[in-house]
């Protein structure tokens, strides 16, 4: 199997409850984010999730029910000049950490989409080519997949 591509955003409604953050880590968020560092906070709304492409990501995160929750997040959450999401390729048999997350999406609002830190207008292919949204969007073999669990 190809690379993977994961996202993480800090404003997903998803309040984590456990200590052991698993397969992901230790816990981290982003500098900027003060509404809660530890699972003894219900203020904390964050996820780490693991995918086979932008395509599937794009169906589960925009589209369906999920779509509804998107259009009320202004009810729920703050406006922020922030990104809330970022999109990252891994190899195979690679997992992200928390920490990978938060760096990434650092990154992302400190100096724009890249390679290694992009968002759904501005995509990059495994390779770091550009892609435009009709590309990933396409129904090639190459764009299929589903969510994956960490190893």
């Amino acid at each position: 199997m190809g690379p993977r591509v994961i996202r993480r955003s800090p404003y997903v409604v998803s309040v984590c409850v456990a200590a052991d953050w698993g397969a992901w880590g230790e816990f981290a968020v982003p500098a900027r984010y003060d509404k809660g560092r530890t699972a003894q906070t219900t203020a904390l709304a964050t996820t780490l999730s693991l995918w086979t492409g932008l395509r599937p990501a794009f169906d589960a995160v925009c589209t369906g029910l999920h779509r509804g929750a998107l259009d009320r997040r202004d009810d729920w959450f703050e406006r922020t000049v922030h990104p809330n999401y970022v999109f990252w390729w891994l190899p195979e048999g690679v997992t992200p950490a928390w920490q990978d997350g938060v760096s990434r999406l650092e990154h992302l609002h400190a100096h724009g989409p890249a390679p290694h830190a992009f968002t759904y207008p501005h995509a990059f292919a495994p390779d770091g080519a550009p892609l435009t949204v009709s590309q990933w969007r396409s129904p090639g073999p190459e764009h299929r997949g589903s969510r994956r669990s960490p190893r």
